[in-house]
């Protein structure tokens, strides 16, 4: 596998064959940046129908994701991430955000 930290250069050859041959020219993001700006719509598109896929075809509910209806917590476990296995040894601190209603 390459990993590129940039867009790959303009072929100016290839653009004009590409052009004769009927293609057109897509709008292209300037840098990486934009583009994983640009792509943030669509990574949460993508969380919304696979919670939703999850929640049509199995018996886990939002409840267990940690969305309630005020509040959604969120557990960072650090004996998995620091160990790589779960403990329980108090490294899991739940992270609550809370939601309140505005007249």
């Amino acid at each position: 596998m390459k990993i590129q930290n940039h867009l790959p250069r303009f072929n100016e050859d290839l653009h004009l064959e590409l052009i004769e041959n009927g293609w057109k020219p897509l709008k292209e993001p300037g840098s990486l940046a934009v583009s994983f700006l640009l792509s943030i719509p669509f990574m949460i598109i993508n969380m919304l129908i696979a919670i939703g896929a999850i929640n049509i075809f199995s018996t886990i509910s939002f409840e267990e994701f940690g969305f309630t209806p005020d509040s959604l917590t969120i557990t960072i476990n650090f004996g998995f991430i620091i160990l790589g296995e779960p403990s329980s040894d108090g490294l899991s601190f739940p992270i609550i955000l809370l939601c309140q209603d505005t007249i």
